[in-house]
């Protein structure tokens, strides 16, 4: 087989810094896939030289495997438990509940925005296309503008401090899975996303999407970043469900479950 330096590169860096099974599988050769030589664009050379930056970096990827672990964590864990202690704490948090069912429907249009999911950015992507736009660029800006929204609603908007001061009353034994996710919002790689969020310092790249704040730099993948939108996304919509059991109002329809 032809050499594959740029598939090599990003089946290290997925292996690393990626969620399990993600990533270009080993017998697909990425360089004849793209027609990537030993030359490449000044574009794909910066993307490139920062995953070698990453690669050779296992502090860094020590930190965003333990994100992930923990993500897992909260993705397995009982989802009684979850409702059970949000019903135990729910006076002590001070939530609003307009605020948490505003945050749950923005981040439904944000979800909408992804063509692979929402039949109006599928209708947007058929009229760029028919108007000359490249349907490979295209589609990587809007489902690339689609997962920012999506973070921007679960991590700025929504930020969590209410969760944090409220499992600062519980007992360790007496809330395993809101500490849970106390610990993901706390997190190092969490706090950085947020705040580069925040302050706009944030950009694509061929492997996911490369986030700065101050000296903290990485590229965070599809599958890493999804995982986090959704688990924050759970705990909302379950405190909604948990306020609509609790004062008898009508809970939202349907259910959202991880996305395999």
């Amino acid at each position: 087989m032809a050499d594959d330096w740029f598939g090599d590169l990003l089946r290290e860096f997925y292996a690393k810094y990626g969620a399990t099974g993600e990533g270009p599988p080993h017998d697909l050769n990425i360089c004849a896939l793209l027609g990537i030589g030993s030359d490449v664009s000044d574009d794909l050379d910066a993307d490139v030289e920062i995953l070698k930056c990453l690669c050779a970096n296992s502090h860094l990827s020590a930190l965003v495997q333990g994100c992930d672990h923990l993500l897992e964590e909260i993705r397995h864990s009982p989802e009684g438990s979850l409702f059970k202690e949000i019903a135990t704490y729910l006076d002590d948090m001070e939530i609003e509940p307009s605020a948490v069912y505003q945050g749950i429907m923005w981040y439904a249009q944000a979800a909408v925005a992804d063509p692979r999911d929402g039949k109006s950015a599928r209708r947007m992507f058929q009229s760029a296309v028919k108007s000359g736009c490249s349907p490979a660029t295209f589609l990587s800006y809007q489902v690339t503008g689609a997962t920012i929204l999506r973070l921007y609603v679960a991590l700025v908007y929504l930020r969590g401090d209410w969760i944090r001061q409220a499992v600062g009353r519980a007992t360790l034994d007496s809330a395993p899975s809101l500490l849970r996710y106390a610990r993901l919002l706390n997190h190092e790689v969490v706090r950085h996303l947020r705040n580069s969020l925040a302050h706009g310092n944030i950009t694509p790249t061929c492997a996911g999407l490369r986030i700065k704040d101050r000296d903290f730099e990485v590229v965070l993948s599809p599958d890493i970043l999804n995982k986090i939108c959704t688990g924050i996304w759970i705990l909302h919509r379950s405190i909604l469900t948990v306020f609509a059991k609790r004062d008898g109002m009508e809970d939202l329809p349907g259910a959202f479950n991880w996305t395999e």
